[in-house]
């Protein structure tokens, strides 16, 4: 198709499950071309680190892959044996997932390696640039691109790529400099950079992904999720500087409640530029949402979340994995104290 089209000169817009909010799968005239129905397994390996690879097609999305992981059952049709003996140690090993969460369940993997989707987890685990290890693109003449990580890297910023007709790509890299910062705009470049990861963020720019390998994670036993509120700005950015050093296994620590009330106590924020700390106080909570969650030992205990005159919102969830069912009840302020209080806290069951 690409190589027709590339030939009449017609240009082409690739879509995925068209969940982007930058209007990226939005055509300009000329053809459209959606590879949400290439949504095969592919494959399975583990590398040197015994860590699980998925090869899959780019328009497998990302929910049902949760639900896959989660049941511990992929679809093998077509496997090779070396994939077979691998999801067989899948099998028997602990719970996987995949750590990129661009906070839209309904995604494609291609789309999100198009995009270098990152997203809720982004602090703990990155965007998805790191967790892929494996591309391959057609390229805008229908040509193939195959890119394994750690196998082709650019000498400064020049890189040359063969393809699979044995054709040379001599590439010369922009010349800027990559902000230190969060970042989606122009193609990432480095010096020395691995090739794989000029295509990742590309938005199908430079060829269209036709196939990934995705590396899995073991979960972790136990998520929360939580989005808290100070009443000031300057507060909630102070005191995210001071939190972030010591929360190692936070995925993404934006804000952090300035009272909370946990296991029967309240807590409030005493923290100051040189030390993270907290104290128990004597207040009485005036407008209080409580819900229930299951605790790291797994057992219940109930948790509230506090809300202060001149507070904003908090929003809280927990998930159990492994088997230990987080409870589904949603609780919030409700009656004179949401009146009194229009910004009162709600917190609310979801799924990390």
């Amino acid at each position: 198709i690409l190589e027709t089209l590339h030939a009449e000169r017609v240009p082409v817009t690739v879509q995925g499950a068209r969940t982007g909010l930058a209007a990226g799968a939005v055509p300009h005239g000329g053809h459209i071309l959606n590879t949400s129905r290439m949504n095969r397994y592919l494959g399975l390996r583990r590398d040197e680190q015994s860590q699980f690879l998925l090869r899959v097609e780019p328009g497998v999305v990302l929910s049902e892959l949760r639900k896959q992981l989660s049941k511990k059952v992929l679809p093998t049709a077509g496997w090779d044996q070396a994939s077979l003996e691998a999801y067989e140690e899948f099998q028997d090993s602990p719970e996987q997932f995949f750590p990129t969460d661009p906070t839209e369940a309904s995604a494609c993997l291609g789309g999100m390696a198009a995009c270098n989707a990152s997203g809720a987890r982004s602090y703990a685990y990155g965007p998805m640039r790191p967790h892929i290890t494996g591309l391959h693109v057609a390229l805008a003449d229908g040509d193939l691109l195959e890119l394994q990580r750690g196998e082709a890297f650019a000498q400064g910023r020049h890189l040359s790529l063969v393809t699979a007709e044995g054709r040379t790509l001599e590439l010369d890299l922009p010349g800027y400099t990559m902000p230190e910062t969060k970042n989606a705009s122009g193609y990432f470049v480095a010096d020395d950079m691995d090739a794989i990861d000029l295509f990742i963020g590309a938005c199908g720019t430079l060829g269209v992904i036709t196939e990934l390998e995705i590396a899995l994670q073991a979960a972790p036993a136990v998520v929360w999720g939580v989005s808290c509120f100070f009443d000031s700005e300057d507060k909630a950015v102070s005191f995210t500087d001071s939190v972030r050093p010591v929360l190692s296994h936070a995925a993404a620590p934006d804000k952090a409640a300035q009272i909370a009330k946990l296991d029967g106590y309240v807590w409030e924020d005493t923290s100051n530029d040189n030390k993270l700390s907290f104290r128990r106080s004597t207040k009485r909570p005036r407008y209080v949402s409580t819900w229930s969650s299951i605790a790291m030992t797994r057992r219940r205990r109930p948790r509230s979340c506090t809300t202060w005159d001149g507070c904003w919102s908090l929003r809280a969830a927990a998930t159990m994995r492994h088997g230990s069912p987080a409870t589904k009840s949603i609780a919030s302020a409700s009656g004179s104290s949401a009146t009194r209080c229009p910004r009162a806290s709600t917190c609310s069951l979801t799924s990390v």
